[in-house]
């Protein structure tokens, strides 16, 4: 499977805002990269799950298994059928087996596996369950498994042995030898669209103990591996924290570990990590009295006025903020009503713009990603904000101005491209597939949005030029006078 990268010349803009260069990765020719949203715990067949389906004599094993293969040793692995009450004697196994007479089983030098045949989807989580038996040991040689393994995973079968990173592993707990069969169970993490192993074929791994009932399931939803990114201006003195504060709860869109640990996304992890080379970070999302979201970045080492951020060959060496998250079925709207850096000394507000696409309904999920600089007396912010739609164009995006001070908008464009594009990934001198470029939306440079107001704009997949409803209290007599053209 090959991957390509394409080149694409961005339109210039304002020295304000950094060149900005995407990556989306091509993971397979024919892949359609819109999802459906619904797909939730669908059944991947699984052959012989119960390895019921060879013969095989009573307290005797097999080495041929229908369906599935092993690695390892001669004789490590295979079917067996075992004793069991009231067949009571040496031979009795287990007290039970879940899906009689059979069960399969590998010593803790081999693997019983089996190839699914079904390509790996993007957005997309696995769950592998599993009844696992702990035998009576020595009564024949087949069973004679350490207690301390019972290993099931997922992988990808292009590359034996590559497991898939979980999200959640159950191992069977409370086994005791010659007791029942107990049930573990493996969960993937969500795959993303831009990973290198979608449509590589899915592979089940068992070693290191006696199974059954092997089940297969997934879960299509949207994966939102960051849905917002922005540079903001230094802090005024020493930064030691910044916090913002966004309107409801998203704290469950928000993956806190993988943010605060995530450079491109948290200045402190990259001071820590490319500065100082030493320190911790961290990141809280929180609820305030008013049901809103304090989000809180900070780190052992402060961020200094003076320091640079180099992201790429193209950065402005500016810090970047933005959230790594994983969202059921689409990307939220983050609503900013405030943020600023936590200084030793008093710091002003930055700017932030909301940026809300259309309602998301039952279908196909594509995206847009949409660049604004901001504007308010703090300076500029850049943002990229990621929106999710259903259906076709025109898409109506509205941009709306949550926090106390007037912003100017500048440099606005908004990128189609249906999958989403990995917004942590921007600035690493990396860039768009054909098609993809950014298109202008010229109509809104210059426009200064009072506190509360917002501005709507009716945008095409294609670049024609775009139509625009300006909406708020007073906005639209202000709107002839105020607009101005971007700087080339």
């Amino acid at each position: 499977m090959k991957s390509q990268v394409f080149d694409a010349k961005l339109p210039a803009d304002s020295g304000l805002r950094e060149n900005r260069v995407f990556l989306l990765v091509i993971v397979l020719t024919g892949i359609v990269m819109s999802i459906s949203t619904l797909a939730h715990g669908q059944s991947v067949p699984v052959v012989n799950p119960g390895f019921d389906v060879d013969g095989v004599a009573l307290g005797m094993p097999s080495y041929f298994v229908t369906g599935w293969k092993s690695a390892g040793p001669a004789k490590g692995a295979g079917v067996f059928h075992p004793v069991t009450p009231p067949n009571l004697g040496p031979l009795d196994y287990f007290s039970s087996v879940p899906s009689p007479p059979n069960v399969g089983f590998a010593t803790v030098n081999n693997v019983l596996y089996q190839n699914t045949g079904r390509g790996i989807l993007p957005y997309t989580t696995y769950t592998l369950t599993v009844w696992v038996g702990q035998a009576v040991l020595g009564a024949h040689p087949c069973c004679d498994v350490d207690s301390s393994s019972n290993n099931f995973a997922l992988g990808d079968a292009t590359v034996f042995g590559n497991q898939l990173p979980f999200s959640s592993y159950t191992p069977p707990r409370g086994l005791t030898q010659g007791g029942p069969f107990v049930m573990g169970s493996y969960t993937t993490k969500p795959i993303t669209a831009n990973s290198g192993i979608i449509g590589h074929p899915l592979q089940i791994y068992l070693a290191g103990g006696q199974f059954d009932n092997v089940n297969l399931t997934y879960s299509t939803g949207t994966v939102c591996g960051d849905c917002m990114n922005q540079f903001v201006p230094a802090p005024t003195g020493q930064g030691f924290a910044l916090q913002a504060v966004i309107k409801g709860d998203v704290t469950g869109n928000i993956d806190t570990v993988r943010t605060a640990n995530d450079p491109t996304v948290n200045p402190f992890a990259y001071v820590n990590q490319n500065i100082v080379h030493s320190g911790t970070q961290s990141l809280t999302a929180t609820l305030d009295n008013n049901g809103n979201t304090v989000v809180t970045f900070t780190g052992s080492n402060p961020v200094l006025p003076t320091y640079g951020f180099n992201y790429g060959s193209t950065t402005n060496g500016l810090p970047h903020f933005g959230f790594d998250g994983i969202c059921v079925t689409s990307c939220p709207s983050f609503a900013f009503l405030s943020q600023q850096w936590i200084t030793n000394s008093s710091s002003p507000l930055l700017a932030a713009v909301s940026v809300s696409g259309p309602s998301t309904l039952t279908g196909f999920m594509n995206f847009t990603t949409v660049y604004a600089n901001v504007t308010n007396s703090a300076g500029t912010v850049g943002q990229w904000n990621e929106e999710p739609f259903t259906g076709t164009a025109p898409i109506p995006l509205t941009f709306t101005n949550n926090t106390l001070d007037p912003e100017t908008l500048s440099g606005v464009e908004y990128l189609y491209c249906g999958s989403q594009i990995p917004l942590d990934q921007l600035n690493v001198s990396l860039v768009t597939p054909p098609g993809c470029d950014f298109l202008p939306i010229r109509k809104l440079d210059g426009i200064i949005l009072a506190p509360g107001q917002s501005i709507t704009v009716t945008v095409n997949t294609t670049p024609e030029p775009s139509t625009f409803l300006l909406m708020g209290t007073g906005l639209l007599g202000l709107a002839s006078g105020l607009r101005r053209r971007r700087v080339k």
